[in-house]
């Protein structure tokens, strides 16, 4: 009886020994064996995908660089300019986006559109790193379109270390560097624009109202350390600078040079190519506009001009109201301000108009325009420097893009304490 237990246990044994090593044999079964672990199998890492270019986005879309959850891009040619106008102008909105130029560009005299328009405004930050921009050539024909390098900025757009050379004409709301400006009323309050350390010259050629050499019209902003260099011509609120500067604004340690040619708009009109527009208004001697308001540094000011300097001569070449060698028509205040006597000794420094006018401009002659002690009030060492025959703006460290990573601020530059404070002072 044991040796059959015996025979019967041995059997077993080499049966499970045969279906082990069957099964270890077997390398077609994919089905594990209850009990057994299996390893799961792990994909293969694979790298990060770049983030997708949008369809017809603009050559210089490449470029783009995620700082602060804002969006950074280089600009290096004439298209990419041409690109940048063209891609506000199609409605893309810029707040979130940043603007480097890379180097100088020549635009060559090609026509040009402004940066910007009235229904799609620039409302981002443009860094020029000192660069200069050349040949800008502006022709707007249309009536109610602006003009300028930058034709409308708006919200909290910010304009930085940028030079502009060229010519801008257009009907109104015309400025060799911006031919509008301004913050706007918003669900948390007011914004305001800033522009600094800018800028233009050439020649500024308007037909009817709101013409400056450096900015059309401007409100709700701030202006510092900016220069215009520019022949300007308008019939209304004409300035060497700004054409009419509105309210909770302000311009700080700016000059204008240049000439303001005040004229009729059908004198201007014909010194272009521009149709007449339909909506041009009544022609008759008691619907013209008059020529008034027009100013060696600003047309119409209601806003404040602190430590500013108009260089340039005020022409009116048909009768005009209201011209003054540095302001023409004075609703806000200026703030040790000057202009030079010597072309402009036949006009008085402005026409202060209602009860919070302000009007202290004062006029210097040749032999006391170069003089720092004639300028008591200004800031010679971070501002301002004497130049071979008047005080020009300090040039200064431009703004580069660590300035908005919130690492550090540059050196020498801290917020502004400015009623608005849109500005940056040393």
């Amino acid at each position: 009886m044991k040796k059959i237990q015996t025979v019967i246990l041995l059997c077993l044994l080499l049966a499970s020994l045969c279906a082990c090593e069957s099964r270890q044999l077997n390398q077609q079964d994919p089905q594990p064996v209850v009990g057994e672990s299996v390893e799961s199998v792990q994909p293969e890492e694979t790298e990060e995908t770049q983030p997708s270019i949008p369809e017809n986005a603009p050559a210089f879309y490449q470029t783009i660089q995620r700082v602060d959850e804002q969006r950074v891009f280089s600009l290096s040619t004439a298209q990419d300019l041409h690109d940048l106008s063209a891609w506000i102008a199609q409605g893309e909105e810029t707040a979130d986006c940043i603007f480097v130029l890379q180097n100088d560009i020549n635009l060559e005299n090609e026509p040009f559109t402004p940066i910007g328009t009235s229904d799609h405004p620039f409302r981002g930050t443009f860094l020029g790193q000192g660069y200069t921009v050349s040949g800008l050539n502006v022709v707007e024909g249309r009536y109610d379109e602006v003009a300028g390098f930058f034709g409308s900025i708006r919200g909290y757009a910010r304009l930085y270390d940028l030079n502009v050379t060229g010519t801008v004409s257009g009907f109104k709301n015309v400025g060799g560097f911006v031919g509008t400006a301004g913050g706007e009323e918003g669900p948390d309050g007011v914004t305001y624009s800033s522009i600094e350390n800018c800028s233009f010259t050439g020649t500024v050629h308007g037909i009817t109202s709101d013409i400056g050499g450096f900015v059309g019209n401007a409100g709700n902003i701030s202006i510092l350390n900016c220069v215009a260099d520019a022949e300007v011509c308008g019939q209304e609120n004409v300035g060497g600078f700004v054409g009419c500067l509105g309210m909770d604004s302000n311009i700080e340690n700016s000059l204008s040079m240049g000439t303001v040619i005040a004229d009729s708009r059908e004198s201007l009109l014909a010194q272009t190519d521009f149709s007449t527009p339909d909506n041009w208004g009544d022609q008759s001697a008691e619907g013209a506009i008059n020529l008034r308001f027009i100013g060696g540094f600003a047309g119409m000011n209601m806003g404040t001009l602190r430590n500013c300097l108009s260089m340039g001569a005020v022409k009116t070449m048909k009768v005009a109201i209201t011209v003054g060698g540095f302001v023409g028509y004075e609703y806000g205040e200026d703030i040790d301000c000057y202009y030079f006597m010597d072309y402009n000794a036949h006009w008085k420094a402005g026409y202060p108009v209602g009860d919070n006018a302000s009007m202290t401009a004062q006029g210097l002659y040749y032999n006391e325009v170069n003089k720092e002690e004639n300028f008591p009030a200004w800031d010679f060492q971070s501002y301002w420097e004497m130049g071979e025959t008047h005080p020009v703006p300090r040039k200064r460290q431009p703004i580069g893009l660590d300035f908005f990573t919130g690492s550090s601020l540059e050196e020498g530059r801290s917020l502004s304490s400015s009623s608005n404070g849109a500005g940056y002072q040393s």
